[in-house]
């Protein structure tokens, strides 16, 4: 199995150090996967910790 991280940096909110915006799996037989967006505040500042994100989606 081969994973390809996508992350771009222009035009898009800046991923923080432990996420990315998108991993490619290539040749995976099995693939179970959870996705969300990041918990921004009107500003773009993220929560600092899961449960303030959680609050702000």
């Amino acid at each position: 199995m081969e994973t390809v991280t996508h992350d771009p940096t222009e035009g898009v909110h800046a991923a923080t150090g432990d996420c990315v915006h998108a991993i490619e799996v290539r040749d995976a037989e099995r693939l179970p996967s959870v996705a969300g967006t990041m918990g921004l505040d009107p500003a773009g500042v993220p929560g600092a910790t899961l449960a303030e994100q959680l609050e702000l989606i």
